[in-house]
């Protein structure tokens, strides 16, 4: 259990299909809020950089922040995850690791579920190719997300007004 912000992240990388092409959509979730703290799409299958983006903006933000506290980062076994150049600035920077099992996604339950919901949510809310290009509609869609999407588990609050209603100051 998280008893505040930045104290545990998952994260996962999702295909979303934007005018008949495919992308993959890395991002960390914040599991305290469930707020989207860092994203990168690329149309190029199998693309490291994402990945490496959304670290960059995770290790950014908690230098911001003033984080000290060691912070738990749990993905799954994915290439990338797993490589060395990839964990070395997280091991500097009082990250901890964990991994799920190979071949099984229901150990990173959060993130699982939370494509299935947003998929289905760009899907069922969203002409997602009326937007001029599939990265404004992820930065729109995040923002909606963090902002404005109320959520059960937070009492029917968006992820940034918990926040704020348990007494800290936004981190995304």
């Amino acid at each position: 259990m998280t008893t505040g912000p930045l104290e545990k992240i998952v994260s996962d990388m999702t295909v979303i299909k934007y005018r008949g092409k495919y992308y993959e959509w890395t991002y960390f979730l914040d599991t305290y809020n469930n707020a989207i703290i860092s994203s990168d799409i690329s149309s190029k299958r199998g693309d490291p950089r994402p990945y490496f983006n959304c670290r960059d903006q995770l290790l950014k933000l908690l230098k911001k922040e003033g984080i000290t506290e060691p912070v738990y980062f749990h993905t799954d076994q994915g290439s990338v995850f797993s490589s060395t150049s990839f964990n070395q600035a997280l091991l500097n920077n009082n990250i901890i690791r964990s991994m799920s099992r190979s071949g099984t996604p229901t150990d990173n339950p959060i993130i699982e579920s939370m494509n299935g919901w947003i998929k289905a949510q760009i899907w069922v809310d969203y002409i997602i190719n009326d937007y001029d290009s599939v990265e404004e509609f992820i930065k729109q869609y995040i923002h909606y997300y963090n902002y404005e999407r109320p959520m059960y588990k937070h009492n029917y609050k968006s992820p940034a007004e918990f926040t704020l209603s348990q007494g800290f100051n936004l981190t995304f």
